[in-house]
């Protein structure tokens, strides 16, 4: 009973010296140094006393009562945002953090607040306040898992504070390898803050964002990435902004050096948007997933042509057995695999020929030595009311056509050109050229 009696004496000292202490917070009488902040909010810096925080950190001991000039001075300018030194000030006389107190109350946090973030673990460590760090790192690392497209806002801070490595900076490269698109391009209208992606990344992050060892191979996403990135007209992202919005515009007593310097960083921009999209191999990009990026600054619209050229270049090369890999998309399909080469290729449709309600695909191929149309259509037998897919040539000056390969209609999706069920058509004619034994056939890109 006395050792309890003597715990609960000591709990009630300690709330009592810990509610002085926070009084003292408030009391202007205590506080004998002013924290100056790099922003300019107005505040006049954040009141402390030199005691107070000489305890909590030897950072700020050997600062006030080192052979140090701050010693002897009333205001000291930090290098850190007037938000984040009121933080750490907070911590050392509370223990707790601004941050760490709204977490409880907001839902999300901005862009802004995941940078104040970053730098208040930087202010952490260099204060040696290890326990503030990790807190802080605990604080970020769930908030990116719930709000993964703030993870290059992140980085784009850890390379502002000058963190360019070490284990906080490769776990977040790590949540990009495998949120990836969640990541760099966020599309979700559930979340309040999203983040912007890739949009947050400065020039120094962007090719550490987008290089191979983290988003691996995937060249779409990375053309992706660089077209909303890069730079039309006025710059579309603007990473040091911390309210992570965007404004560009210049006050009418903007000096010429800031104008400059702007304009540099403009072109700096651009420059380093090329350069990665000159890495970019487009033509390891499936076809469908090509023809869905828009002709640009970056990757110009002959660029692209020859990129899905390619592409029908090859399936005509390598042959095979019977449509292994099909692409469609829109007004095109890509045939590759069958048995009879010249059907192999890019079929491409006018948007005025059309069967059976649905697009009638063309292309040019060579047929018993001669250059021929092929056709890929779908078309209702009128005795017996099926629908089926076609594949053959139509003989230049001659009214018959001849089947090459059928395949059934799916019963779900009617107008798409099927995957799996292609054979070939034995109507009592000759068949194909190498008459093969056909495997099922495989879907590239679906």
């Amino acid at each position: 009973p006395i050792l309890i009696l003597i715990l609960i004496i000591i709990i009630i000292i300690m709330g009592v010296l810990l509610n002085d202490i926070k009084t003292a917070r408030t009391e202007e009488a205590y506080n004998d140094v002013c924290l100056m902040g790099t922003d300019k909010d107005g505040s006049g810096g954040i009141l402390a006393s030199k005691l107070i925080l000489a305890m909590r950190s030897q950072v700020f001991h050997k600062m006030f009562y080192g052979n140090f000039r701050e010693s002897e001075a009333l205001a000291i300018p930090l290098n850190y945002s007037s938000s984040v030194i009121r933080s750490i000030v907070d911590y050392c006389y509370t223990d707790r953090t601004t941050k760490s107190d709204e977490q409880q109350q907001a839902p999300s946090y901005s862009e802004a607040d995941f940078r104040d973030m970053v730098s208040l673990r930087s202010a952490a460590d260099f204060f040696e306040l290890s326990e503030l760090r990790e807190v802080m790192a605990d604080l970020l690392y769930s908030e990116m898992a719930k709000h993964p497209g703030m993870t290059c806002a992140v980085l784009d801070e850890l390379s502002a504070v000058g963190e360019t490595d070490g284990e906080f900076h490769d776990t977040c490269l790590g949540i990009i390898r495998v949120m990836g698109e969640a990541a760099l391009l966020p599309n979700n209208d559930d979340d309040a803050h999203p983040g912007r992606g890739v949009l947050a990344c400065g020039n120094s992050v962007i090719g550490k964002v987008l290089a191979e060892e983290v988003v691996g191979y995937d060249q779409y996403l990375v053309a992706r990435c660089l077209q909303k990135w890069k730079p039309s007209g006025e710059c579309e992202h603007t990473a040091s902004n911390r309210d992570g919005a965007s404004d560009d515009r210049e006050d009418d007593g903007t000096k010429a050096g800031d104008i400059a310097s702007k304009q540099y960083g403009e072109m700096r921009h651009a420059m380093i948007a090329r350069g990665i999209a000159g890495r970019v191999r487009l033509n390891l990009i499936a076809p469908p997933k090509l023809a869905r990026l828009n002709p640009c600054s970056l990757f110009s619209r002959d660029q692209l042509y020859e990129a899905l050229k390619e592409h029908a270049l090859s399936t005509e090369q390598e042959g095979g057995s019977i449509l292994t890999k099909t692409a469609v998309r829109g007004q095109w399909c890509i045939v590759k695999g069958a048995s009879c080469p010249g059907a192999n290729g890019m079929y491409s449709a006018d948007g005025i020929s059309y069967n059976d309600g649905v697009p009638i695909y063309e292309k040019k191929g060579m047929y018993m030595d001669k250059a021929e149309p092929f056709k890929l259509f779908r078309r209702v037998n009128d005795n017996t009311g099926n629908a089926n897919w076609f594949l053959g040539v139509y003989p230049v000056g001659s009214k018959s056509k001849i089947y090459l390969y059928t395949s059934r209609v799916d019963e779900v999706e009617k107008d798409k050109i099927p995957m799996y069920t292609w054979r070939l058509w034995g109507d009592n004619q000759s068949p194909p050229t190498n008459n093969a034994q056909l495997p099922a056939p495989i879907v590239l890109g679906g």
